[in-house]
């Protein structure tokens, strides 16, 4: 099993450094002392939250100095972050061409196959589309094993689609820690991230002006990237557990592992030490 932790931003690496999240959780240990090996960097979620060049420098050379193999994680994307994520690209490729990159987005998976052919691509949790809200815990029990097992599939994974993504280059999978649980069709390897489950995003961030706004307005202000700052959580009857919103996307919380990763292809963790934004 390979190790790896999630630092979406500078601040993230630079409180890891001071030793403000664990080195490994608990209950991955199983009686072992391991070490994280590889540095997950980027944003899943937003192009208004791209790192800025010195920001991609910093984390690679903070993966160098502490032996960590590179990963980063590019969101979906518009155009105009496209022709920003395009240069951030050219830095890490020049740097380091043989680094993963987690796409989002089918124009950055473009980008990469025409220019960056180097970087081993990796298909994120926003394209492996598994069925990931809260209410599922409401009719566990309650309905038929085959639609469980439906609910705990999904769509990267039918065969026609692994065909597909095996014939472009995309070597891994990226998971959520979903609350049913996960069965595969497929052997493409798999990462399995901890302990936040991605819900659902969308280009309209409910934290943009959340520290200013004096009326309930439905727009969208310059980002002063709130997000990093300010999150809400959500309660209701209807939905089992709480969920986060943090910038434009929701989350929710499972510490839960699967009991045998490695019997659904899983052969990677990626520990969020907090809301990856």
């Amino acid at each position: 099993m390979e190790y790896a932790i999630f630092l979406s931003n500078k601040k993230s690496i630079e409180k890891y450094r001071e030793q403000k999240f664990p080195e490994i959780p608990p209950n991955w240990k199983n009686g072992e002392s391991p070490r994280f090996q590889r540095l997950y960097f980027g944003q899943e979620f937003c192009d208004r939250l791209l790192p800025t060049q010195d920001d991609l420098l910093f984390a690679l050379n903070f993966a160098r100095d502490n032996n960590l193999s590179f990963t980063l994680v590019t969101p979906f994307s518009s155009e105009a972050g496209l022709e920003k994520w395009e240069k951030i690209l050219e830095t890490l490729y020049r740097e380091s061409a043989e680094s993963e990159v987690v796409v989002n987005d089918m124009g950055v998976l473009h980008l990469i196959l025409e220019k960056f052919p180097r970087f081993k691509k990796i298909l994120g949790r926003l394209l492996t589309k598994q069925k990931r809200g809260p209410r599922i815990l409401r009719i566990m029990g309650k309905v038929p094993e085959e639609m469980i097992d439906h609910f705990r599939r999904f769509n990267a994974d039918v065969p026609k689609l692994t065909k597909f993504y095996r014939e472009i280059g995309i070597e891994r999978l990226e998971l959520d820690n979903t609350l049913q649980g996960i069965n595969r069709d497929s052997n493409i390897p798999a990462s399995l991230y901890y302990p936040y489950i991605y819900v659902s995003t969308t280009r309209m961030c409910l934290t943009n002006q959340s520290n200013d706004r004096q009326e309930n307005m439905r727009a969208i202000f310059p980002c002063k990237r709130e997000c990093h700052n300010s999150h809400f959580k959500i309660e209701h009857a209807e939905i089992p557990l709480p969920v986060t919103i943090a910038g434009n996307t929701q989350f929710i919380y499972n510490d839960k592992l699967p009991d045998n990763p490695s019997e659904i292809f899983i052969d990677r963790l990626v520990y969020e030490p907090e809301i990856p934004m």
